[in-house]
């Protein structure tokens, strides 16, 4: 299945836009139906976590890209990615991804925003990617506790999770900013 999921991705057909209105309804019904799909490999094994979070965050940009920034909000609706998710203890190792999926979604929602997309279609995304998450007490120390937990716990040859590289894009893109840890 996650094959077929990274074909779709691969194939183009999300980078263009559904410019017949009646179309628009069976498009977002699409993309929840992939996002659910998504989701459900996510869950059903430790060692998709990592390549399925990959995907969906390379699906997310491609619908920004084709300036369909609304419909990320479609495509995450089985995923929860919301303040619950970062509350208490991290029993099967998907908070570590969670987490990362927010600060993807989150550098992706400062782009937007400064390239002036209108604000009205990035609403409906997440409440974890309108703001800094580090900011909440306790979830920059329980991210880096798991992300150590995922690499340590990983095969050579294993994906790292996705989360590795937004943490480094947060760390740094901050810290140029002047807002940022090594600032």
């Amino acid at each position: 299945r996650l094959f077929t999921y990274i074909a779709i991705a691969q194939s183009g057909l999300l980078s263009k836009a559904g410019a017949v209105p009646e179309k628009r309804k069976t498009e977002k019904h699409a993309l929840s139906n992939l996002g659910r799909g998504l989701h459900e490999l996510f869950a059903s094994r430790s060692y998709l976590h990592a390549p399925t979070v990959r995907l969906l965050m390379e699906i997310c940009n491609l619908l920004c890209a084709s300036g369909r920034a609304a419909h990320v909000a479609d495509l995450l609706g089985a995923w929860a990615i919301n303040d619950s998710t970062l509350g208490g203890k991290d029993k099967d190792g998907t908070k570590v991804h969670v987490i990362g999926i927010a600060l993807e979604l989150r550098a992706m929602h400062e782009r937007l925003t400064a390239s002036g997309t209108d604000a009205s279609l990035l609403q409906a995304w997440p409440s974890l990617a309108q703001r800094d998450i580090f900011a909440q007490h306790g979830v920059f120390n329980a991210f880096v506790d798991g992300l150590i937990e995922e690499i340590t716990g990983s095969r050579a040859g294993e994906v790292l999770p996705a989360a590795l590289t937004q943490f480094f894009d947060w760390w740094f893109q901050g810290s140029s900013s002047g807002k940022g840890v090594l600032a």
